[in-house]
């Protein structure tokens, strides 16, 4: 058995969606090791730890360990310490047992998946990939339906870098196991907004994990090239 806090936060900005023709202005990003697709070789393990972006950073987990991605509670999330592992909750619902929502999380170890756009990240990345969509790439910006937020914090499809499967909808964030949140530690400009108590104020005890969620963005001008 697992316990999971999450928090959504859906009108705030976390990740941008990669079109690229704007190179990432990051030293960080100076030794880059493309993942997924011909790299993976049809090997679903590559494949589900190339995200959100289809490279890993050489500087950061799995090639650079870390001793934090030794922690108990990692496998227990991740299926290993340096792994990735598909979790889905089952439908008990009346009717033909079909789930209306249908979606699946994807909790990942330090196995270099959450890569960022200023390359920074590779560890304890959280996914929840919402159903199969009928777009193809290229896909066409979404601008409306997002309401009470701003048009660049409209929820996009995602095109998964490693399997190259598109989502009608994906969140994403980063897990922790105790200690600070994951946005705390970044300093993201908007946390003390979030009014959200420390994890060691909460009950955190063995197998306990926190997660905040966002959802999949577009932001106009902010574009990543690999």
């Amino acid at each position: 058995k697992m316990n999971m806090n999450f928090t959504t936060q859906a009108c705030i900005l976390a990740l941008a969606l990669a079109a690229a023709t704007v190179p990432v202005k990051s030293d960080d990003c100076s030794q880059l090791d493309y993942c997924g697709g011909a790299q993976a070789q049809g090997d679903l393990g590559g494949e589900i730890s190339c995200t959100p972006f289809p490279v890993k950073s050489k500087k950061l987990p799995p090639y650079q360990w870390e001793s934090y991605c030794d922690s108990e509670d990692v496998p227990k999330y991740a299926g290993s310490n340096d792994g990735a592992k598909t979790w889905q909750y089952k439908y008990k619902g009346k009717g033909k047992g079909t789930d209306p929502n249908p979606n699946y999380w994807v909790f990942h170890g330090c196995d270099g998946a959450g890569l960022m756009d200023d390359c920074m990240g590779g560890t304890g990345y959280i996914e929840q990939f919402g159903q199969y969509s009928s777009e193809s790439t290229p896909l066409t910006r979404r601008t409306t339906g997002c309401d009470n937020c701003w048009e660049s914090h409209c929820a996009q499809p995602f095109v998964h870098p490693g399997t190259g499967k598109v989502y009608e909808w994906y969140n994403a964030g980063m897990w922790t196991w105790g200690g600070n949140w994951p946005d705390q530690v970044a300093n993201k400009p908007w946390w003390k907004n979030m009014g959200l108590l420390d994890t060691d104020e909460l009950d955190n005890g063995t197998g306990t994990g926190f997660a905040i969620m966002y959802p999949w963005v577009c932001v106009g001008g902010h574009f990543i090239k690999f």
